[in-house]
């Protein structure tokens, strides 16, 4: 009989110090408190334009479509505050993830407004164009264009 050697990793295994990276590794499943605190965060994150963090929220789990008290999405918010970029890269995650990007764009918070209303309001005319432009491509092409629009803008 062959004597069994005990497994050795090449790596050690690194140490899980937070819920996301616990909710990331698949090790947990989010409870409903858990699911809302990241959701919470993803708004906060792109409130302050923290790009990195909202992609590590979205990775975690964060629902993209997910609205606060008043009813704004996280997309909503980026268009509040002219945040272009940001528009982009909620529209493409939220198309890799099969969502309709055409329900995210038209998505009325508490107040009856879609984020393209929420963009010109405050005076932010390029990203109000930009959600436009995007909301006729997505019914033009589907969401096949949103995710590869998503990879052009990454490099």
């Amino acid at each position: 009989m062959q004597e069994r050697k005990p497994l050795q990793k090449n790596a050690p295994a690194r140490k899980l110090t937070s819920k996301i990276d616990i909710a990331q590794s698949g090790r947990l499943a989010l409870s409903a408190e858990e699911q809302k605190r990241l959701n919470t965060a993803l708004i906060r994150a792109v409130q302050n334009g923290v790009k990195e963090k909202i992609l590590q929220l979205i990775k975690a789990g964060a629902n993209i479509a997910a609205t606060d008290n008043d009813g704004l999405t996280a997309l909503h918010h980026a268009a509040i505050y002219g945040r272009t970029k940001l528009c982009s890269l909620i529209l493409t995650e939220y198309a890799r993830a099969s969502g309709n990007v055409i329900d995210l764009i038209e998505t009325k918070d508490n107040s009856g407004w879609t984020s393209i209303y929420r963009a010109s309001m405050p005076g932010h005319t390029q990203t109000a164009q930009f959600l436009e432009d995007m909301e006729l491509l997505a019914d033009a092409t589907g969401n096949a264009f949103m995710k590869s629009f998503g990879e052009c803008l990454a490099t």
